[in-house]
């Protein structure tokens, strides 16, 4: 994996890796490289968790997903719903992991939480 990501940093392709590693970007993310194309802007990172939705899911879904199920049948939703709500919660979350990026031209780092 790590020789990929080397092949990719030499072809100016950045790609997210299962652990944190160095990875050079083709420009800087603080504009001081090249300016991307029009409607690009520099990466800055969503954080979800700092949303209404993530923590109204966050704070509420073990008391919904044991109200949704029924006490008599043990039925409630499917498994594919639970698994995304999940899956929601740690989708770019920096502690469920991320790649690290580094601009060639002022050697700044930014991390990328995987989504």
């Amino acid at each position: 994996m790590l020789a990929a990501a080397r092949a990719a940093e030499k072809a100016g392709v950045v790609t997210p890796l299962p652990h944190p590693v160095g990875v050079e970007a083709t420009a800087c993310v603080r504009r001081q490289g090249p300016i991307p194309p029009a409607g690009h802007s520099p990466y800055r990172r969503r954080r979800p968790e700092e949303t209404l939705l993530y923590r109204i899911v966050r704070e509420n879904l073990d008391t919904f997903l044991a109200s949704s199920t029924d006490p008599n049948t043990g039925e409630g939703l499917p498994a594919y719903v639970i698994s995304e709500l999940h899956t929601f919660l740690r989708c770019g979350i920096l502690a469920h992991g991320f790649a690290r990026v580094r601009c060639r031209q002022c050697k700044d780092d930014l991390v990328v939480a995987f989504s």
